[in-house]
């Protein structure tokens, strides 16, 4: 799924991106748990930043 700042959040969706870039997940589950994308494009160019999210008890 794509995910975009400032863009409003899904109904009974638990995922959301700030202004700032920051990804929110609320009531994390562990179906959650995986490798996290993101990108950022500009004139200039793009550059892509990659995150693990482990979930434990």
């Amino acid at each position: 799924n794509l995910l975009f700042p400032n863009q409003p959040q899904q109904p009974n969706s638990r995922f959301s991106v700030s202004p700032s870039g920051d990804l929110t997940i609320t009531a994390v589950q562990r179906a959650d748990a995986g490798y996290y994308i993101c990108q950022a494009l500009t004139v200039a160019g793009s550059i892509l930043a990659k995150a693990q999210l482990e979930v434990t008890d």
